[in-house]
């Protein structure tokens, strides 16, 4: 009888904001990330340099444990205005993209934290690229939180791209997964995402 263990997945998490960032996007993947690896998983990080840290000066200080993380350079969304927002949000996901080739290995997963949703282009295009399954994390709806929160309008073409990104977003996860009943019950509305593909906690 073969008593060898079974190979645990490696799982490569993208989200724009990570450890040490005080954020609740932070927090909330760091303490994934942890637990993941506590269960024997492989688990690899890419995520901006910290940019809503405590402090700047975080050179050499960063303590990762077994998580292996590359943060890759962000434009900092200073101001307001489309080309401002948009630049801040694609230099993250064109560094994330980037970034992946720095991870030789195959992945089994590419899960991909939004918002913002241009994260969530980002895992779409890796997970393609390492031949991984895709999996979507939604913690909030956006664009419709960019627009609450005042940095984008209703009215607005960035807003108007970003719906169709979403949707398409939506339609190509293998999973998505979300925090709350109503949150899954808007997806599967608007991309008509079938049932077993939403996952919530």
């Amino acid at each position: 009888m073969n008593n060898a263990k079974k190979k645990k997945n490696r799982i490569l998490i993208v989200s724009q904001f990570y450890y040490p960032d005080v954020t609740a996007a932070a927090f909330r993947i760091k303490e994934t990330a942890d637990l993941l690896a506590e269960k024997g998983y492989g688990v690899y990080v890419i995520t901006a340099e910290p940019h809503k840290a405590l402090t700047n000066d975080l050179n050499g200080s960063i303590n990762d444990g077994k998580i292996k993380v590359i943060r890759v350079p962000i434009a900092k969304a200073e101001g307001s205005g489309l080309l401002n927002y948009l630049r801040h949000y694609f230099s993250f996901m064109i560094g994330a993209i980037i970034a992946s080739w720095r991870y030789y290995s195959r992945f089994d997963i590419v899960w991909a934290s939004s918002p913002p949703l241009f994260v969530g282009v980002a895992g779409w295009i890796i997970a393609k690229l390492k031949k991984a399954k895709f999996v979507l994390d939604i913690r909030d709806l956006w664009p419709e939180s960019a627009v609450v929160a005042g940095q984008i309008s209703a009215d607005g073409m960035l807003f108007k791209f970003a719906k169709i990104v979403e949707r398409f977003l939506y339609r190509s996860a293998d999973k998505i997964t979300c925090v709350a009943r109503p949150m899954a019950e808007y997806i599967a509305n608007t991309a008509n995402v079938p049932p077993p593909t939403l996952i919530y906690n």
